[in-house]
């Protein structure tokens, strides 16, 4: 396990690129300029006299971490810093011009695109150079933008099968055609129970299933807008492939929201679902007995491919302490601090050498979710990505509850995509 991890990590630094991209900046403003440095080099920072940060952060646990780091920074610069939970980064685009936004907040690389364009974040001037050493040139690329990088990487996202050892035992299918298989003998309709369960109208996570048959969304590995692959012929076979789910889980769309599954999960009445690390503390706390594995092998002994997702510290472009503020997101970022926010979040970190610590690579959780990295794509975050979620989505509920042929369902959102982005 040890080897087949440590290899996992090298494709991570080199085989998962696709991100790098150009965006125009349209704001009026590019924000705070108040850099100072001690020499030429920009890693060199001193923080701003008298500065003190604000972070945006969004779950517990996270903010649990967020503490841990600002006791650290206070006690190396004297400087104080508030963390507040904020889940609507949409706040981002009145607040940041307003001076009330953050100086720091964590969003998912998907978004750096929209933040881009919008003028509401700075360039990594401090530790660009070493980033795709430190992070793999997947993660470089993906926060890339017209030769600059954005961000400082945190943790890599993506989802897996997640199933109740209780109901099927300790080893995890092979294939899908196992847990249809499974179906026959578990399944009740009348009493709501389902081998598998996921939300299938759910764009994020049906797409690994169509990416798995060699669908993708845009050309160029997400990057051109221009080459619409929605109405491709082998999205179209991914999404029958998709639609052949029916038959072990015959509910409508609408009936197949988080809540219902969790329950459902939670109660022993769905022994397979597909879901993130969020869903994973969740079962945990809970007190389910779950195991976790890589998606299995479709119809066409292909893995779906997962979308893959950096979650990344990022300095307001509008801070008033960037200095502060980017070595804030410099120890955050850091080998040693991510130690600790393994320990506290479980989130598999960015930093490849995290990628072979003996406590990853002994947790069965954190391993399941490196292995399965390996099997994913880049998220794109290009900004005509924002035109795509509910038109591909719709698609796929009209599909699935309508009987809608796929390549109909399919050509409309293509068409509908297209006319969004033009």
């Amino acid at each position: 396990m040890k080897k087949m991890l440590l290899a996992l990590a090298l494709v991570l630094v080199s085989t998962l690129t696709g991100c790098n991209k150009s965006f125009t900046n349209t704001a009026n403003g590019t924000g705070s300029s108040n850099t100072e440095t001690t020499s030429d080099d920009p890693k060199e920072l001193v923080p701003e006299e008298g500065a003190e940060l604000v972070i945006w952060e969004d779950s517990d646990s996270r903010i649990e971490y967020m503490n841990h780091v600002a006791k650290k920074f206070k006690e190396k610069y004297k400087i104080d810093v508030k963390i507040e939970q904020v889940t609507d980064l949409n706040r981002l685009v009145q607040d940041a011009p307003a001076g009330l936004g953050p100086d720091i907040f964590e969003a998912p690389h998907d978004q750096v695109g929209t933040m881009l364009t919008a003028g509401l974040i700075q360039p990594n001037d401090t530790s660009a150079e070493t980033m795709k050493d430190d992070f793999g040139e997947t993660v470089y690329n993906c926060l890339t933008f017209d030769g600059k990088v954005y961000g400082y990487p945190l943790t890599l996202n993506t989802y897996l099968l997640i199933y109740n050892k209780d109901i099927v035992g300790e080893t995890a299918p092979e294939t899908f055609q196992e847990i249809f298989d499974f179906a026959q003998t578990f399944n009740d309709p009348t009493n709501r129970k389902y081998a598998l369960m996921w939300q299938v109208g759910n764009s994020y996570y049906t797409n690994a299933f169509i990416a798995g048959y060699g669908g993708y969304i845009f050309g160029n590995k997400g990057t051109d807008p221009e080459d619409i692959g929605l109405n491709s012929k082998e999205f179209i076979e991914g999404a029958e492939y998709v639609k052949s789910f029916e038959s072990i889980l015959n509910v409508n769309t609408a009936d197949i929201e988080p809540q219902v599954i969790d329950g459902l999960f939670q109660s022993g009445k769905v022994a397979y679902t597909i879901s993130g690390q969020w869903s994973v503390t969740q079962y945990q706390s809970a007190g389910v007995n779950i195991g976790v594995s890589t998606l299995p092998k479709m119809a066409n002994d292909e893995t779906p491919k997962t979308f893959l997702g950096v979650q990344t510290l990022y300095v307001n472009a509008y801070s008033e302490y960037p200095n502060a503020a980017k070595l804030f997101a410099e120890m955050a970022t850091s080998e040693k601090m991510f130690v600790k926010r393994y320990e506290i979040t479980n989130e598999v970190p960015a930093r490849l050498s995290l990628l072979t610590n003996e406590a990853i690579m002994n947790d069965p959780i954190a391993s399941a979710f490196i292995e399965q990295a390996q099997s994913s794509v880049p998220m794109p975050s290009i900004t005509q990505m924002n035109s795509v979620w509910d038109p591909y989505s719709n698609a796929l509920k009209s599909i699935w509850d309508e009987d809608i042929e796929p390549e109909t369902a399919l050509n409309k959102s293509a068409d509908t995509i297209s006319k969004l982005i033009n």
